[in-house]
């Protein structure tokens, strides 16, 4: 299991103050390391001091809330084995069944989208 980081994070106090406390200064999270993948480090980090490990979010049918794209992108997704997202998912689900309606975050959204988004899902 893992979470994608581009949709957001969500760490309890505990988790955020160990990540404070070594992210920078602790060999062990790698700080002189540089990329595109800081969502892969975080978690690293975190298991590595205090061996915590990511918790499955998705909703009771197994699909996604935190999601790594667009919603029409997700729509669109198909499975791919040369793909990262086919290769690190878990039971991946496509087309409609792609992302769960408690939806909390969608990476490459803006504000604006999302807000519309959330009146559609939420208040309509």
């Amino acid at each position: 299991m893992f979470n994608s980081g581009g949709s957001g994070y969500v760490l309890n106090q505990a988790a955020l103050d160990i990540l404070a406390d070594n992210i920078v200064k602790n060999p062990q999270c790698q700080p002189h390391l540089r990329g595109f993948f800081e969502d892969v480090m975080v978690a690293r980090c975190l298991k590595r001091i205090a061996g915590l490990v990511p918790y499955d979010t998705r909703d009771a049918r197994g699909r996604e809330r935190f999601l790594p794209f667009t919603p029409a992108s997700h729509l669109a997704y198909r499975r791919n084995s040369n793909d990262w997202y086919t290769k690190y998912s878990v039971d991946l689900k496509e087309g409609l069944d792609c992302c769960s309606e408690y939806s909390i975050s969608f990476h490459y959204v803006k504000g604006s989208l999302m807000n519309g988004i959330d009146t559609l899902l939420y208040r309509c």
